[in-house]
């Protein structure tokens, strides 16, 4: 198919590979998923309220389920009385795309991963500025280790030098 044709590969501006999957490439991430986390990233559907615990304590990085695409950093997440996980950014602008979505007799704006093409959730304009109301579903957390690291230091006879 031509949706599977390699252009080139794009990068972000933050060196991750924004160039879209193939379709089967997307078909074949997504098999291990639930059929709950496929509806949403496939077919673009939203999940219940609360239906979907996205949020782990800690440092960390909200990925796209199916590509991997670093989406949204938990410095960037915010309180949310709606049921789905709130971001006031993405990590990387280009690891977006927007879409206007007027499903459902509402005008609101689409968000998709730039690598997956997957459905995510959607944005919001609000008077204190975006809101990006992400479903749990399509998202996967990796935490920062933040373990304390021990550091050697060594002297001496390297290589067999002295």
């Amino acid at each position: 198919a031509a949706e599977d044709e390699e252009v080139g590969v794009r990068c972000s501006a933050s060196g991750y590979i924004i160039s879209p999957m193939p379709h089967a490439e997307v078909k074949a991430a997504a098999a291990s998923l639930s059929d709950a986390a496929r509806a949403v990233l496939l077919r673009g559907e939203t999940e219940r309220p609360r239906s979907h615990d996205a949020t782990p304590a800690g440092a960390g990085v909200y990925r796209c389920a199916v590509g991997g695409l670093p989406l949204f950093s938990s410095q960037a997440r915010r309180p949310s009385t709606t049921g789905w996980p709130s971001f006031v950014e993405p990590l990387d602008e280009q690891h977006v795309i927007y879409r206007p979505d007027e499903s459902g007799g509402l005008a609101r704006t689409e968000v998709l991963c730039a690598r997956s093409r997957c459905h995510l959730g959607h944005v919001f304009h609000e008077a204190g500025g975006r809101r990006f109301c992400i479903n749990g579903a399509a998202l996967r957390f990796d935490a920062c280790d933040t373990s304390p690291r021990e550091l050697i230091l060594a002297a001496g006879c390297f290589w067999g030098l002295q």
